[in-house]
């Protein structure tokens, strides 16, 4: 961890103003890779619930949702924008990320586009078949407590 008060200044032309910092992974953060990209750590929550769902902020966050062994078709929801901006450290209006739902029934079908404060669908309910995935985006639209909101858009 580095003070906000470390500076150091590297004169041009010396051969000093070309630095590499090596970051190691440590909890839940980001790594810049070797090419320069943010990397960040994903998880698979699978959730066998027979059941509508209403998704976790650390599920959705952990960005690979997969659903499995449905006796019928499910309505599954994001959480509430609420814990949503209260799990991003940092979180501000534009914060996004992505996430992955996976149908693994072999019969049912998952609508994602369930009730939940302070969140907007955008376009028509989305219908992931049986064994099918998409792939969605999540923008945090307002942070301001009480008022929070995120909007979901379908990628693919």
């Amino acid at each position: 961890k580095m003070s906000n008060s470390w500076h150091r200044d590297f004169p041009a032309g010396t051969g000093a103003d070309n630095l590499s910092v090596l970051l190691t992974p440590a909890g839940t953060g980001h790594v810049l890779s070797t090419i320069g990209l943010v990397m960040p750590q994903r998880a698979n929550t699978t959730i066998s619930t027979d059941a509508n769902v209403t998704y976790t902020a650390a599920q959705v966050l952990g960005g690979i949702i997969t659903r499995d062994t449905m006796s019928a078709n499910r309505v599954d929801a994001m959480p509430t924008a609420a814990a949503l901006v209260a799990a991003i450290p940092g979180a501000v209006v534009g914060t996004s990320f992505e996430l992955v739902i996976n149908n693994n029934d072999t019969a049912q079908t998952i609508t994602f586009n369930g009730a939940s404060t302070g969140i907007t669908y955008e376009g028509a309910a989305t219908a992931l078949a049986a064994t099918e995935a998409r792939l969605f985006r999540v923008l945090i639209t307002n942070v301001t407590g009480a008022s929070e909101a995120a909007t979901v858009y379908q990628v693919v």
